[in-house]
């Protein structure tokens, strides 16, 4: 269970991180280490009290998740999306405190307030001889999922290069604590591929707008009735792979007592063939593990990025007196 897989990113510890311009860095994570020895009901609230300021005060983020909510729940009222709004903030809050559980409690202690619904379905694809891809969109609880799969089997895995070094080795050092292995992004599917051939399992999280990224395939296919900049890459995978495509996603519990995970049934009939079929299929199931609970979702992102011809963009450019969108 607790065994570490070889390769891929995997950053070292550098002697230079303990240098003054970290430390900062260290301060923070030392805060943060002492937080995850406090009681949840410390946690719960300093992140409710995290989760407000940051939506009184970042007023281009909240702009993002107001536009995202406009687009896709257009039937709801504005008071309702304001809510939903303040709680997302306060569940990102949440999660971000959290971390250090992720990364230093012990593996018994994650096994019990990680709550695992619907394992049976990959085991099932696992018993009928299949691979399996498991994706999932970017919430709050992206790393306790990863927990929760890495716990279980062997699973490959990819992540994006964080800037500061410190926190890019512990997110990779976290995700590869149990039996999970990561590439960059920019490795491609090629060694995942082969990490699959190898009886890994594959975490993905296929849901960004990757259109402006030189060689990604994508096309239009709706998010909530929205037309969204959708990668094709599940359907492709799992063809090449032979592999059950197992929608999932996390949840972090509003008391700070942990986390839920769940995995719904395997698509059916997939992959088709058919390039935009397969990625409304892919969103579709995303859309209802988005919709149990929607203030989990990263409403931050800007997940309409990229529009259809004369359709303007719904987000307010990143920087104030130019036309410049953040990318």
């Amino acid at each position: 269970m607790n065994e570490q897989l070889e390769g891929g990113h995997r950053p070292r510890f550098q002697p230079a991180w303990l240098g003054p311009r970290y430390w900062p860095t260290w301060l923070g994570l030392g805060f943060f280490a002492l937080l995850a020895l406090a009681p949840k009901v410390v946690r719960r609230s300093l992140a409710r009290w995290v989760g407000n300021y940051w939506y009184r005060r970042n007023q281009r983020r909240r702009s993002v998740v107001e536009a995202n909510l406009r687009l896709c729940f257009p039937d709801w009222g504005e008071e309702q999306r304001a809510e939903v709004a303040r709680d997302s903030f306060r569940v990102m809050a949440q999660a971000s405190l959290d971390y250090a559980l992720l990364w230093w409690a012990p593996a018994r202690y994650l096994d019990r307030i990680i709550r695992v619904e619907g394992w049976e379905h990959v085991e099932a694809a696992l018993r009928d001889g299949h691979n399996v891809v498991m994706f999932t969109g970017h919430s709050a609880a992206l790393d306790a999922l990863g927990v929760a799969i890495t716990r279980r089997m062997p699973t490959v895995g990819m992540m994006q290069r964080v800037k500061n070094p410190i926190i890019d080795w512990l997110i990779a050092r976290g995700r590869t604590r149990f039996q999970g292995k990561v590439y960059l992004r920019d490795a491609g599917l090629r060694p995942i591929l082969q990490d699959m051939r190898a009886g890994l399992a594959f975490y993905y999280q296929p849901d960004e707008d990757l259109a402006h990224v030189p060689g990604s395939e994508w096309v239009f296919a709706p998010f909530f009735g929205e037309p969204k900049a959708t990668l094709t890459s599940l359907g492709r995978l799992t063809k090449i792979a032979r592999a059950r495509a197992i929608p999932c996603m996390g949840y972090s519990e509003r008391d700070g007592s942990g986390w839920r995970v769940r995995f719904d049934p395997p698509l059916e009939g997939f992959p088709s063939g058919d390039a935009e079929s397969d990625a409304t299929a892919m969103n579709t199931a995303l859309e209802r593990l988005v919709a149990a609970d929607p203030a989990q979702y990263m409403w931050t992102l800007r997940w309409f990025k990229t529009r259809p011809e004369g359709v303007p963009t719904p987000y307010p450019s990143r920087r104030r007196g130019t036309g410049e969108d953040e990318t």
